[in-house]
């Protein structure tokens, strides 16, 4: 989780510690009011009914299955397959209509009324081992293969009752590190079994699942995977390849030879490759900048729509003909559909799921809200309650900070697993900057609110400064100080004096504005600071979160350090936001059921009474100008509470 969003900072911890409150019983109760999602983040899977193409079941990463009867217009909260565990693959047997398999992050689970209720059957003796890679053989719904996480595949004779783990050949160490992406069969010869395995490769059975060979280890070169399969229905040995780098590769002799089809992007790795229902040399692809199609099987790539957001998505097809409806989804894209072949897309995704939101921040003047659902950016739009992407070009991975320009509401910055980028345009389009920081996961990212031009980027060895606007970067000093700093806080009195709370070293501040650091008091080696606020009269008073709970003050700006005690009790979960601008400003959330408020950096507290979230918390953002408090939830997406009449209130105005 980000720990610093703009104008405010937040902190999720478990909070084991007490101090004396103010609080007010006469004020009124205020109620969080839903922001309009962003809806449908989470679908990790989507199935449709063969039989009748109107029935979808969507899969989320919270283990929980929605169902639509009309093709995505409307959805109930259907099922749990195993809370807050992904779900990868939700496929139907063929022959036995309620039956239906789900591969998921803790194993394989099957539902024999329709997908209503779940029953995990271990695959393995210690079970709840990831599966991944699911497969059912059409044409005898008794077969089944699955893979399992660090231990191969393996193949089901009894509709998945019993499962007997197949020979591959392969080195059990190698295999240990290796997970099996997909599973896929020749529908020409069902006995042609080919399975994608990260790390490892193509895999191949000619004798369902008996025996197998490895392929096109001459495209798997070190540090790629295969991702996906898809093969001709009507072409015997021809079948498409992607890579998590997003190349795609075809071969005609069966995996024996391979030619490269697509060259991706990096970092756009091809999620799905599909198969037109009526038409076998159409076929499209999923990738991590947006959606494909061939219209000659591999040979020759255009994009599908300039409507669809370039960002991760995921294909899948009805079975309808002549013109099959086609369904996108993914982090930034919700659940789309087409009936045209890709050139124009509606969303089918009113209510389905939610989204766990990482981080919501805003700009100074409370204009401008954006909220991060794993490698997606989206912005608030207020007249109508709805959220709009703002992430297309972010191919970077999972986003760890977001950061507004100082001069500009419309630029962003943005901290990725594959390092910075940057947006001109208020998330119109994102693109990569710094790049002696490319391919360097940034695990925390800011800027300075009062210095211009200088930023600040942590990554797992190093901070590092810029003092042009991240043209240029540099070490902060002393050189050899590997500072895990995830948190920064200005003084709002002298523009050099930066405190940083890192996991392994307490507090650290700079006099320069960030570009040489020191330790400041003494900290047990447990001691992970979260977050550092100030007090609003007196310059050498601080206060400083541990990750354990604790709470600290300083009064001779941070040499010496008592512990301090806030208004919640040991084991709370709670989320603190502090305004950038003013660190003395301070909203903490406490089990998504309480509220509470200081304007002097923790040294008197008031309550605030609100209804309880509707969801558990992930973060939080407090808007000082607006004296607007947005919470993003687990699952459901961004809630928002006004303060403005309860802290004027509450401060005697």
């Amino acid at each position: 989780m980000n720990p610093n969003v703009h104008p405010t900072s937040y902190l999720c911890v478990a909070f084991a510690s007490f101090l004396i409150a103010g609080c007010s019983s006469s004020l009124p109760t205020l109620h969080w009011e839903a922001t309009g999602g962003p809806y449908a983040q989470n679908i990790v899977a989507l199935t449709i009914d063969q039989e009748n193409p109107r029935l979808l079941y969507a899969g989320l990463a919270t283990g929980e299955v929605f169902k639509s009867p009309d093709r995505g217009r409307t959805w109930i909260n259907f099922s749990v397959v195993r809370k807050n565990h992904a779900i990868y693959h939700l496929v139907p047997h063929p022959e036995l209509k309620t039956r239906m398999y789900a591969a998921t992050d803790m194993g394989f689970f099957v539902s024999t009324n329709r997908g209503k209720d779940w029953i995990g059957v271990p695959i393995e003796k210690d079970g709840g081992l990831p599966t991944r890679g699911l497969c059912v053989d059409p044409f005898k719904g008794n077969l089944v293969y699955a893979g399992v996480q660090g231990k191969g595949v393996y193949r089901s004779t009894d509709s998945g009752t019993s499962w007997t783990r197949c020979e591959l050949g392969i080195d059990a160490q190698r295999l240990a590190d290796a997970t099996v992406n997909e599973i896929t069969i020749e529908l020409l010869h069902p006995d042609v079994v080919y399975a994608a395995l990260s790390g490892v490769g193509l895999i191949k059975s000619t004798n369902g699942g008996d025996s197998w060979t490895l392929l096109a280890e001459s495209v798997t070169y070190p540090g790629t995977s295969i991702t996906t399969i898809v093969v001709h229905r009507k072409e015997e040995g021809t079948l498409c390849i992607g890579m998590d780098d997003g190349s795609i590769y075809k071969s005609t002799n069966g995996g024996t030879s391979w030619a490269l089809s697509h060259r991706g992007q990096s970092k756009a790795g091809v999620l799905s490759l599909v198969a037109h229902p009526s038409n076998p040399e159409i076929i499209y692809a999923g990738t991590g900048s947006g959606a494909l199609v061939s219209s000659d099987f591999g040979i020759s790539w255009r994009s599908v729509s300039p409507d669809l957001p370039r960002t991760a998505t995921s294909i899948v097809i009805s079975p309808e003909s002549p013109v099959p409806r086609l369904y996108a989804f993914g982090q930034g894209v919700g659940l789309q559909y087409s009936s045209d072949n890709g050139r124009t897309w509606l969303h089918a995704d009113s209510l389905l799921g939610g989204s766990t939101v990482s981080s919501v921040l805003s700009d100074k003047s409370g204009a401008k809200v954006y909220c991060v659902v794993g490698s997606a950016v989206y912005e608030y739009i207020k007249e109508s309650s709805s959220w709009g992407f703002a992430g297309n070009g972010l191919i970077g991975g999972t986003i760890s900070s977001v950061a507004f320009d100082v001069d500009s509401a419309t630029v962003l910055y943005a901290g990725t697993s594959d390092g910075l980028y940057r947006t001109a345009n208020g998330g119109k389009l994102w693109e990569p900057i710094a790049e002696a920081m490319r391919f360097n996961p940034i695990q925390f990212f800011d800027t300075h609110p009062s210095i211009r031009t200088r930023m600040y980027a942590s990554t797992e060895r190093s901070l590092q400064v810029s003092t042009d606007k991240g043209s240029t970067w540099a070490y902060t000093k002393p050189n050899d100080a590997s500072y895990r700093i995830h948190s920064l806080t200005f003084s709002p009195w002298d523009a050099g004096r930066v405190y940083g709370a890192t996991l392994d070293k307490g507090v650290v501040a700079s006099d320069d504005g960030g570009i040489t650091w020191k330790e400041v008091g003494y900290w047990p080696a447990a001691s992970a600071i979260n977050s550092v606020t100030l007090d609003a009269r007196d310059q050498k008073t601080l206060y400083a979160w541990t990750m354990g709970g604790d709470g600290f003050r300083s009064t001779d700006n941070g040499t010496f350090w008592n512990r301090y005690v806030p208004p919640w009790k040991p084991g709370d979960t709670v989320c603190v936001s502090l305004d950038r601008y003013a660190p003395s400003n301070v909203i903490v959330l406490v089990n998504s059921r309480q509220l509470f408020y200081t304007r002097g950096g923790g040294a008197t507290w008031f309550e605030v009474p609100i209804t309880p979230l509707p969801d558990e918390m992930r973060s939080l953002c407090w808007n000082q100008t607006t004296s607007t408090v947005y919470a993003g939830t687990r699952q459901s997406g961004v809630y928002q509470i006004p303060l403005r009449e309860s802290i004027d209130k509450l401060v005697g105005k």
